[in-house]
């Protein structure tokens, strides 16, 4: 099963803090389906006192980016 934990907007500011943003595992040829698995974000992002752990992204071409974290134009 493929699925990314946090999705952020580019529109959408968001602080994740004391979290742990783990599992997240996907599988694509562009960074919308195989980046970001843990954290895709487009938008301004906050992370603190948080860990990011165990996030897989695979893939080709653009895929297979940024297991934990993947930033598209946004901030952190």
């Amino acid at each position: 099963t493929y699925f990314r934990i946090f999705n952020v907007a580019a529109s959408t500011p968001i602080t994740l803090n004391q979290l742990i943003i783990a599992g997240g595992n996907l599988s694509g040829t562009t960074t919308a389906t195989g980046a970001g698995a843990g954290i895709f974000s487009a938008g301004n992002l906050v992370v603190s006192n948080s860990v990011i752990t165990n996030n897989t992204a695979a893939g080709s071409t653009s895929g297979g980016l940024g297991g934990g974290l993947y930033i598209n134009n946004g901030t952190l």
